[in-house]
C-alpha cells in the first residue's frame, strides 16, 4: 500500500529534513512511501479544474504567511491527480502530514471508502481514501471556507474545513495520537491509536530528533 505526503520548500518551519526519516519509518512499517510535490498536481486532463480549484481556495482568509495554506490545499489536488494516473492506487491509498508516522498501523489495515484519522484534539492528520473519496475532499475544500477567529482575525485551513465537513462524506476514526513534548504519547498506552503526530507546537525546531528518539529503536 502506498502512503503519500506532500512537500513544497516554503521556508516556513521547513520540513525538508523530515523527508528521509519519514520515508525510512514508513518503509519499515511495510508501506511504499511517496513524497508528492507541485509536479504531481498537473496532467493534461485536469489543468482547467486545477485553475478553478486554485482560484477558489486562494481567496480564503488566513493568518499564516503567504503560500502556506495554499500549499496545504494543493496537496489534496496532488493526491487526487496521483489516484487518477496510477490505477493500482485507486482502491486504497493513504495521505498523511509529513510529521505523521506509523506507530502500529500496517498496510493490512482494512478501510473502505473515505476515512479521516483524527488526533486527540479532533484534528485530521491522515486520510485513507479511494479515487472517488479524493474527489469528495476537493469538493469539500471548494465549498467555501470554514471560518475560525484567531486573535481577532478570520482564518481557515484544510483542517478546519475537514473538521467541519468530513462527517458528511467520510468515516472518522480517532487513530492518531499526539506527541506531547515529554516523550509520552497516547499510542504507547492505547494500541488503537496507530499513528502519531509530531506537531511543531510540541516539538519546536527539534522535530527530527523527537521523532528519532521515540519511534526508532
Amino acid at each position: 500500500m502506498n502512503v503519500y505526503t506532500y512537500y513544497e520548500p516554503l521556508g516556513i518551519n521547513d520540513a525538508e529534513p523530515l523527508i528521509p526519516l519519514w520515508t525510512k519509518i514508513w518503509k519499515q512499517a511495510g508501506f511504499k512511501p511517496v513524497v508528492l510535490d507541485l509536479n504531481d498536481v498537473f496532467d493534461q486532463y485536469n489543468k482547467d479544474f486545477f485553475h478553478l480549484f486554485q482560484e477558489r481556495v486562494s481567496r480564503y482568509p488566513t493568518v499564516n504567511p503567504d503560500g502556506y495554506d495554499l500549499a496545504c490545499y494543493v496537496r489534496w489536488f496532488a493526491f487526487h491527480t496521483r489516484l487518477i494516473n496510477y490505477h493500482a492506487d485507486r482502491d486504497k491509498s493513504l495521505m498523511v502530514d509529513l510529521d505523521v508516522f506509523p506507530s502500529g498501523l500496517t498496510p493490512d489495515t482494512l478501510f473502505t471508502g473515505l476515512n479521516v484519522f483524527l488526533d486527540p484534539n479532533w484534528v485530521p492528520c491522515a486520510v485513507a481514501s479511494n479515487f472517488l473519496g479524493s474527489r469528495l475532499l476537493l469538493d469539500a475544500l471548494m465549498e467555501g471556507p470554514a471560518i475560525a477567529n484567531i486573535n481577532g482575525r478570520e482564518h481557515t485551513s484544510d483542517m478546519h474545513i475537514f473538521q467541519e465537513r468530513a462527517w458528511r462524506i467520510a468515516n472518522k476514526h480517532p487513530l492518531c495520537s499526539e506527541y506531547d513534548g515529554t516523550g509520552l504519547y497516547a499510542s504507547k498506552q492505547d494500541p488503537t491509536r496507530s499513528l502519531t503526530h509530531f506537531p511543531h507546537a510540541r516539538t519546536g525546531p527539534n522535530k527530527v530528533e523527537a521523532v528519532k528518539k521515540f519511534l526508532l529503536p
